[in-house]
């Protein structure tokens, strides 16, 4: 009985994957700019590509560590270092949204 729930999860989270990624590829949901800054420069935004990237690898690893598991009864282990790697990446996304936020202030 797990073992068919675990897979009705994995194709029902399959499915959802295959739908968002056919909309990504046709344009239904626009990621133009999605990693440019906001503020009509032609530049990257290394923030949001730092996260996005942290963001992902955090994602397949977790992931990869549910679909190793042998007892669904609770999540998997995660480890404190990782997450502070995860909340650091956040921190810093948001250092450089207040950088620019305070950097566009009128001078007086």
């Amino acid at each position: 009985m797990v073992t068919l729930l675990a897979w009705e999860m994995g194709l029902f989270l399959g499915g959802l994957a295959a739908i968002v990624f056919y909309q990504m590829l046709t344009g239904r949901i626009n990621l133009q700019g999605l990693l440019w800054e906001k503020n009509g420069a032609a530049d990257y935004s290394w923030g949001r590509v730092q996260l996005l990237f942290f963001t992902v690898i955090f994602a397949i690893i977790y992931i990869g560590k549910v679909m190793q598991m042998q007892d669904f009864n609770q999540l998997p282990e995660i480890r404190p270092e990782v997450l502070a790697l995860l909340g650091g990446s956040n921190l810093a996304y948001l250092g450089q949204k207040m950088y620019n936020l305070l950097r566009e202030l009128p001078k007086v």
